[in-house]
């Protein structure tokens, strides 16, 4: 069982370093996929910093805490209130507007990411108590 709050964290990290390399390999081409249009440089910066840098930086946080078990809790309760806040967020927006359909997809991803943070915090908080 003190393997699967590791197993989370890691796959995490994995997801969040692919992300984090497609967006700092085509900005533009992934922006547009989810609507985003770039009307000049600065909105191509912004892009790759908010979701290349943040999704490399969780890359980097997220995997510490699969190796270092000081780490995990907080890395666990950022995975999940995290996608609890965006999968929130998301969904109001999906209810409020008309939105892609690739809004939909998103949104069961993180849906997806909140419940395994849920149960990895849930079950490290649960070996740490044994």
């Amino acid at each position: 069982m003190s393997l699967i709050p590791r197993i989370i964290l890691a796959l995490m990290a994995l997801y969040c370093a692919g992300q984090a390399l497609a967006v700092f390999n085509d900005p533009v081409g992934l922006g547009a996929w989810v609507g985003y249009s770039f009307d000049g440089a600065s909105g191509r910066a912004e892009f790759l910093a908010l979701y290349g840098g943040f999704f490399l930086g969780l890359a980097g946080f997220f995997g510490y805490g699969a190796i270092d078990r000081a780490w995990r809790a907080p890395g666990l309760c950022v995975l999940t209130v995290t996608m609890v806040g965006a999968g929130g967020a998301r969904a109001v927006a999906i209810a409020s507007t008309d939105t892609a359909p690739v809004s939909t997809m998103v949104l069961y991803y993180e849906i997806a990411f909140a419940l395994a943070g849920a149960i990895g915090w849930w079950l490290h908080r649960r070996q740490a108590r044994a």
